[in-house]
């Protein structure tokens, strides 16, 4: 059992493995009746916290992505020199034979707007990265990669962008039954 705790570092004891889980969710953004925002007076980690559950509209909800392995990237980068934004990422990849990921790959055009959840690799269960707001969105673009015949086979590579004013957590519930 590890106790030590380090004030400037925090809890070092905990692993810190890089990349995404397995399984992330997305939806469009015109399926959603309301996004919610964490508290408008929040201090601390609330400020950037979404601990209500969004609401979607009648017979809509969260779609559910099972990526392949070690594909799932998440990285923030700087928005601009001035700006004070911040540039999310989300990379991973699906088989290119399957057909729910042609759907999502035909969809991926870098203009319709999404709503993504990804749960880093070392974050506690349900605890998401929100990629995309009503009003800084998220799109998608997708690549198909070819792989080879000894092998990874063919591949989807998707890519969602979205710029924020700050690294948005969510951790409501997450619903893959639609809204009646």
């Amino acid at each position: 059992m590890c106790e030590v705790v380090d004030v400037v570092l925090d809890d070092q004891c905990d692993s810190n493995q890089g990349g995404t889980k397995l399984v992330l969710f997305y939806a469009p953004l015109a399926d959603f009746l309301l996004l919610k925002k964490p508290a408008a007076d929040a201090v601390g980690t609330a400020k950037h916290t979404i601990s209500e559950t969004h609401t979607f509209k009648p017979q809509k909800a969260w779609k559910r992505i099972e990526i392949v392995k070690n594909t799932g990237a998440y990285s923030i980068a700087e928005g601009g020199e001035n700006s004070g934004t911040k540039n999310n990422s989300l990379v991973f990849r699906e088989p290119s034979n399957s057909p729910s990921a042609t759907i999502l790959f035909n969809q991926a055009n870098g203009i319709r707007p999404f709503v993504f959840l990804t749960e880093d690799a070392n974050m506690p269960d349900g605890t998401y990265d929100q990629l995309g707001t009503a009003k800084q969105y998220a799109t998608i673009k997708g690549t198909k990669v070819p792989g080879a015949n000894e092998g990874e086979g063919g591949m989807y590579e998707f890519t969602v962008s979205n710029t924020a004013t700050m690294r948005l957590l969510y951790t409501g519930a997450v619903t893959t039954t639609p809204a009646t």
